[in-house]
Formats: structure tokens, sequence, C-alpha cells
């Protein structure tokens, strides 16, 4: 967890005294507005290098905002909206992402490899008051490194079977 999301968390938590795994959930849809579904922008892509390699870029991304009237004091940095005044929320995460990807079993049946690279998550969250025009903003961008492994089998005809798993450590 990155300082932004140490801040927001335990800016909410203390407001709301409830254990930092339900506050993302509670706070950002039902106190702050936000709808309870979004679309998330995925962009992946794929090119081989000779049999055994292949480079992979990603870019993925969630922008959401709101403006709601809230129904309790919030406090975000030096930012504060009573109870029944109006707020301006913003939440924003994209990560770029460039990973190496190397087979060590590849056929016409069948792939297996594993995966190393970086990701570039950044978050970023803004909250205002418009009646009297305060807005306070935070961001956090930091690459990370990524591992994973990848496998594929053909099945019948042109149907195929494909699994990944790849994880990140953001701090």
């Amino acid at each position: 967890m990155n300082d932004i999301q140490s801040k927001i968390i335990s800016v909410i938590a203390e407001h709301k005294a409830i254990e930092p795994t339900k506050v993302a959930h509670d706070v950002l849809l039902d106190e702050l507005g936000f709808d309870d579904s979004a679309t998330l922008l995925r962009v992946d892509s794929m090119f081989r290098i000779g049999l055994r390699h292949r480079v992979e870029f990603g870019y993925t991304a969630l922008d959401r905002s709101s403006y709601v009237v809230l129904g309790r004091d919030f406090e975000f940095g030096d930012t504060q909206v009573s109870a029944g005044e109006a707020a301006t929320v913003r939440y924003r995460t994209q990560a770029f992402r460039a990973v190496y990807g190397y087979s060590f079993l590849r056929d016409e049946q069948k792939e297996l490899g594993v995966l190393l690279g970086l990701q570039w998550p950044s978050f970023d969250a803004s909250l205002g008051n418009p009646e009297s025009q305060q807005s306070e903003s935070a961001s956090a961008e930091t690459p990370v490194p990524t591992f994973g492994a990848f496998a594929s089998v053909a099945l019948r005809g042109n149907f195929s079977a494909r699994a990944r798993i790849e994880t990140a450590q953001v701090e």
C-alpha cells in the first residue's frame, strides 16, 4: 500500500471507526456518492520474438468522480467539507505494464512459461468544496516489479484453454 492509499484509508477509517478493509467500499461508494459500478479500461498487447520469447505491454485505468452532498463532516488534507455541504470527489488509478515472457515449453498444442517485468501504477485522489472553493489532492506513482506464469493448451478445433497469474507488490 502506498502513501496516498494509507492516507485515504486512515482518514476514512478515523471517521467511520471501522476496519480498513471495509473502508473503500463503504465510503467511496456510499458516502462519497460513487456509483455501484464503473467502467474499467484495459488494453493489452503481446509480440512474439522467435519461438520462446515474447514482450507484453498493458494499460489499465479507472476514473471515478462524483458530486455529492455529504451526510457527515469530512476532512482531506487542509480541505474540510461540513455535513450538508456539497463536495466534488475524484479517484483515479492507472497502471502501465511492460513484461518479458520466456516459454520453457512451446509447441503446436501447449505452452508453459514465466513472466518478468515492471508496472507503473499511479493513484490520484481529490476532494473539493465548491462553496469555499477549497480543494485538496494527493497522488503517488512508483514502478514495481511484476512476476508471473502462463500456460495454454489447444483443445478441439479452434478452441484453447489459457491460464495466467501475475503479481506485483505495491508498498
